[in-house]
Formats: C-alpha cells, sequence, structure tokens
C-alpha cells in the first residue's frame, strides 16, 4: 500500500513538470529594422503563452546581448504585465538612432520573461538593425563681403559632415563668372581638398580679389562644396564693391558705427537735403576725438559728388553719440541713379589716426526728378552787415532740378518789418539750367539795429497766368550802428476813406499817408475787427515805405460776406516808427440783390463826414447861382 501512494506521487510530479515545460512563452522574430542615422524605426513580434492551463504573470521585456551604441533608445509597447493563458500579445520594438551612428548591421536578443505557477518561465529571439549609409554635408553660413577696387580680402566658411560616412576630397568652387560691363572679374582662391569626419565641422577660407578697375556694385554668386562620395551642398556669396572712403579701408576694433537712417533704398529728388542721423560708439576705456564725415556717390557713374559734410565730436570711454549731417543732392545728377551715401568715423588724436582706427558705412538711396522743380541753390547778401538807411545787393542763384522746362519763374525777395518787396521774372529756365540774379535793397533809416530775415521766394511752374509752385528760402540781414528810429515824430498824416460796398463782392478801402517827417519812414498795416461780417484777403502793400516829404497809399482788400447788410465798420493800424495809429473804417454794406438810392448813399455819407458833405453841397450851390447869373445877365 505504501509502495502504491509513492509511485502515484512520482507520477503526479512528473505530470505537473510535463506540464510546466509543455507551456513556455513563444516568441516570432521581428523584421529587421532599417534606419538612417539621426532616425527612428519599428518592427513588430508576437509574445504567446502556448499554455492552456495557466496565466503568466509579472511580463517583463528587455534587451541582452546588444552591440548598439549607448546613446542609442530602444523601447517596447503593446504588451501587458499577464499574458493570459492559450493567449498572443503583438509587441512593437522601436530604436532610435543618434547622428552620425556608423553604416552596419547591429544585433541585440529580446528576452521576454514572467511566472507561471510559481515558476519563473522566459525565451528569447534575435532583433537585426541595419543604420543605412548616409552621405552628407552642410554649409552652416551665408556669406557676405564689402571690400574695395585692388583689394584681396579673406572669407571664411563653416561646413559640417552631418552624415555617418567620413567624407574625402571636399572641394569649394564658386558657381558665376563675376565681371562688369568692362569685363573686369572678381577672381577667386579656394583651399587645397580636405576631409571631414562623420559629425565632424571646419572653419575653412578662401580669397576674393577685385581688380583695380572693377566697377563699384553688388555682385553675387553661390559657393559650392563636393565630396568625393557626391555629398554636395550650396550658399550665397554676395560682394559689394564699395568706394574707399577710409584712407585704408576699415582699421581698427575701437569704434562701432551704423548709419541709422536714412534706409537702404530711400527715394529722394534731385535737390533735396538729406538729413544723416549716424551713431557712433567708443569702445575703447579712454576718451577719443572723432571726425564724422559723409558724402554722396554715384554708382552709375563712379564718382563722388562732392556734397560732402562733417564734424568733430569728443566720445567718452565706452560711450555713444549720435551725429546729424545734412548731404544736399546737386542738382546735376542723373535722375534714376542709385546713389551711394558713404560715412565714415575715425579719431584723429594725440592716440590714432584715419589709417589706425576708421570705420565707414553706406546704404544705397534712389534719386529721382519732380516734373517741376526749381530751387534756390544760394542766397548771399553783400554785405551781410550794414548800418541803417544803407543799401545791400542780395545775390539769388536758382536751379532747374525738374524734368520740364520753365518758360517763366518769378523770384522776390522780401521782409515786411524792413519794407523790403522786390521781385523779378525770369523767361525760360530749360531742365539743369540755373540763373544767377542780384537785388539791390535799401533798408529804411528809421530802423531798429539787430539781425532781420529776409526770405527769399521761387515760384514756378506757369500754367494758364498764375504759378502752380514755389520753393523758399531765408538769411540773416545784420543792422548795426545804433537806432535810426529816433527821428520819427508823429508828423505822420493818415486818412483813410469811408465806402460803400455789396455783399459778396470785393472792395478795396484806401488809406493814404503823407510823410511830414524829415527822414524816411515804413508804415506796415494790419486789419481787425472786421472777422464777424467780412473777409480780408490782403493789405496791399503791406508795408510803405515812404520819402519824406511825399505820400503814399495802401488799399485794403475786402469782401463783405453774403448775410451782411448796413453800415459795418473795422479797425485798421498803421504801424511806423516804434509808434501805432488805429482808426476806424466804415462800409455801408447793401445787399446784393439791391443797389442803395443815391439817397441812402448821400444820407451816409452826410452823416459819416457832415463837413465833407456840407462843402460839397455850398460848391454845388454856388455853381447854381453863377450859371443862374449868367443867363439872366444875358
Amino acid at each position: 500500500m505504501k509502495k502504491l501512494f509513492l509511485l502515484s506521487l512520482i507520477a503526479l510530479f512528473l505530470v505537473s513538470i510535463s506540464l510546466v515545460a509543455a507551456a513556455p512563452i513563444e516568441l516570432s522574430a521581428p523584421a529587421t529594422i532599417y534606419l538612417d542615422a539621426g532616425t527612428s524605426n519599428s518592427s513588430t513580434f508576437n509574445v504567446t503563452n502556448v499554455n492552456a492551463t495557466y496565466n503568466i504573470t509579472s511580463v517583463a521585456i528587455a534587451l541582452t546581448n546588444s552591440n548598439l551604441t549607448n546613446a542609442s533608445t530602444v523601447t517596447f509597447s503593446g504588451n501587458s504585465s499577464t499574458l493570459l493563458n492559450n493567449s498572443t500579445q503583438t509587441v512593437t520594438v522601436n530604436v532610435a538612432i543618434p547622428s552620425y551612428t556608423a553604416n552596419a548591421t547591429y544585433t541585440a536578443k529580446i528576452n521576454v520573461s514572467g511566472i507561471m505557477n510559481g515558476t519563473n518561465v522566459s525565451n528569447t529571439t534575435d532583433l537585426q538593425v541595419v543604420v543605412n549609409p548616409k552621405f552628407q554635408l552642410d554649409i552652416l553660413n551665408a556669406l557676405s563681403l564689402s571690400t574695395f577696387a585692388e583689394k584681396n580680402s579673406t572669407v571664411s566658411l563653416s561646413i559640417q559632415n552631418t552624415g555617418n560616412i567620413n567624407l574625402s576630397g571636399i572641394q569649394l568652387r564658386n558657381t558665376s563668372v563675376l565681371n562688369d560691363s568692362d569685363n573686369n572679374n572678381i577672381t577667386f582662391t579656394f583651399p587645397a581638398n580636405f576631409s571631414l569626419y562623420a559629425g565632424e565641422t571646419k572653419t575653412v577660407t578662401f580669397n576674393v580679389s577685385v581688380p583695380e578697375n572693377m566697377m563699384l556694385g553688388s555682385y553675387s554668386t553661390s559657393i559650392i562644396a563636393n565630396s568625393s562620395t557626391g555629398a554636395n551642398d550650396s550658399t550665397s556669396l554676395s560682394i559689394d564693391v564699395i568706394e574707399q572712403y577710409c584712407e585704408e579701408g576699415n582699421k581698427g576694433s575701437i569704434i562701432n558705427f551704423i548709419i541709422d537712417d536714412p534706409d537702404s533704398g530711400d527715394d529722394f529728388y534731385v535737390g533735396e537735403s538729406i538729413k544723416l542721423k549716424l551713431k557712433i560708439k567708443n569702445t575703447d576705456d579712454e576718451s577719443h576725438d572723432f571726425v564724422v564725415s559723409a558724402d554722396l556717390y554715384d554708382l552709375n557713374n563712379s564718382k563722388m559728388l562732392d556734397a560732402n559734410n562733417e564734424t568733430t565730436i569728443t566720445i567718452d570711454e565706452d560711450d555713444s553719440e549720435t551725429v546729424y549731417l545734412i548731404l544736399t543732392i546737386p542738382s546735376d545728377t542723373k535722375k534714376n541713379h542709385t546713389i551711394a551715401i558713404y560715412a565714415k568715423a575715425y579719431i584723429d588724436d594725440s592716440d590714432y589716426a584715419e589709417d589706425e582706427q576708421c570705420i565707414q558705412k553706406s546704404v544705397n538711396i534712389d534719386v529721382k526728378r519732380q516734373k517741376h522743380d526749381v530751387k534756390i541753390a544760394s542766397f548771399e547778401l553783400n554785405p551781410a552787415s550794414m548800418a541803417c538807411g544803407d543799401t545791400t545787393e542780395a545775390v539769388l542763384g536758382i536751379e532747374n532740378v525738374g524734368d520740364n522746362d520753365e518758360e517763366s519763374v518769378r523770384i522776390r525777395v522780401y521782409n515786411t518789418v524792413l519794407g523790403i518787396n522786390s521781385s523779378k521774372i525770369i523767361d525760360n529756365i530749360d531742365s539743369g539750367d540755373d540763373s544767377t540774379q542780384p537785388f539791390t535793397l535799401i533798408v529804411p533809416s528809421n530802423t531798429n539795429s539787430g539781425n532781420y530775415t529776409l526770405n527769399a521766394e521761387v515760384s514756378f511752374y506757369y500754367k494758364s497766368g498764375t504759378y502752380h509752385d514755389s520753393n523758399a528760402r531765408t538769411t540773416i540781414l545784420e543792422l548795426k550802428g545804433g537806432s535810426c528810429v529816433g527821428n520819427v515824430t508823429n508828423k505822420s498824416q493818415i486818412s483813410i476813406l469811408n465806402s460803400t460796398g455789396i455783399a459778396g463782392s470785393e472792395l478795396t478801402i484806401p488809406v493814404s499817408i503823407t510823410n511830414n517827417e524829415s527822414v524816411s519812414v515804413t508804415y506796415t498795416f494790419s486789419a481787425t475787427g472786421y472777422e464777424s461780417w467780412a473777409n480780408v484777403s490782403k493789405i496791399e502793400p503791406a508795408s510803405l515805405t515812404i520819402a519824406a516829404g511825399n505820400s503814399g497809399t495802401a488799399f485794403v482788400y475786402l469782401t463783405p460776406k453774403s448775410n451782411a447788410t448796413g453800415v459795418q465798420s473795422f479797425t485798421i493800424t498803421t504801424t511806423y516808427g516804434g509808434k501805432s495809429t488805429s482808426q476806424t473804417a466804415s462800409v455801408n454794406v447793401q445787399s446784393s440783390s439791391a443797389i442803395a438810392s443815391w439817397f441812402d448813399q448821400l444820407m451816409f455819407e452826410l452823416k459819416r463826414n457832415p463837413v465833407w458833405i456840407t462843402i460839397d453841397i455850398a460848391l454845388i450851390a454856388a455853381i447854381i447861382y453863377v450859371f443862374v447869373w449868367l443867363i439872366v445877365k444875358k
């Protein structure tokens, strides 16, 4: 009996072992994974619990015996920690390979393990990864060069082998010939062929040579890098051949310098003044004296336009300053030409000179011409300083910088305070022509000493009897030697006649002056108090210089408003010799639909001027008496 029980236990144990041994994990092999360096890819495989009775728990998947690089990443997804009896799970294996991983076939073991009925179970399958070859190189920077004629320059280029194969026989070349209209060529000298390991970066240099007579302007090409294995890349190269404005070109490292305004491509007109905004920084640890200058260069004609302007400024250590310079585009500049603004800043003191510390910058602008444009190029006085009562000559230089010829141009010099108002008409000034016109100006003897602004005006674009455009300029006239006004008394006689007007129609009101002084006197006029019922278009002349013992008349041009009616008044103020006299002028405004009767006008004049009307009536009566007497005598 005991022997039978022992045999039963042994039989049961053998059955149990056979059950476990017959139900391990089964694995399918994933397909080979192909990928490029620096990328990832995946494959799948099946994990099956072939046991019909027991589940497998604590399922874990790991990679063993791998020769992949340490930086590679292998992950699994789609699996769970429990694998039910007689079931299958599909697992995804993902492989990520770092850049520059060598072209090769890599292997590893995938181990799947777990616990079934208290016993550890596991199985393995093979994983194969193939990293494809990658032949690639990259140029890392775009290239630009600002240089001068008759100069050799060095250009630096960064290039990297971004593949996973070592590259050899790499050479550089340019894709196009850079020449000007005279067949002057920019030439290149490239380094000998070189190699790059996978992932390696190098900085290589090549030489650019600009011949002596190369025309200024912008030139562009591409620089190509080729390896013997076929990997290649290209980048652009722009070359600006500019005027050498600094004596020795850009020198030193102390100066930071930019043209802040205008911007490249801005439009300007011939004769226009350009305001440059220049920013300079002194990066040195001590202050320096800087010279900042600018000029214009015609890129089409390859010549400076001699519009030079410069200034000197002291800048403290590690400090910045902003400088403004004015450049005027000459009248003979051709339209649609590209003009370069050249500006430079250099140190000029006991420490450095221009050939040691100088930075130049440039921007290109477009120059155009207006259809009609006459500029005042110069406005000078000879002498510019004088005593009251003296004579000076004003010389006005004008230039037709417009596209069209001008059949008539009016120029005028004036100052209302001094009573100066002189003008001329010039016929036929062709486009591009200029003219110099003198004016003799007499300053009144009753003028205070001081500085007076003289105005010059040129009117042009004459059409249908009217000038449609104008330009202006001013200069300063200095009167010295004390005041001549002390001779002026109150002997001037000023009379203003009352008037009759029609609503909506312009009338003139005369202001008559007799100068009873012993010297010439300048009278200026203004009108006030008319605003509610009329408009004053002008007072002509606005100032009047009358010699001693002479008389003159100014006229107020006044238009009553359409709703004005009846007797209206306003004030005319006459200023002379430091004095002012205000008088009331009256206007009998009648409706535009009906003109007042002669009786109304007579009554208005009788009310406003009874003395003169009485005299007129007496004269009429005397004439009638004489006429009747003659008839009776016959």
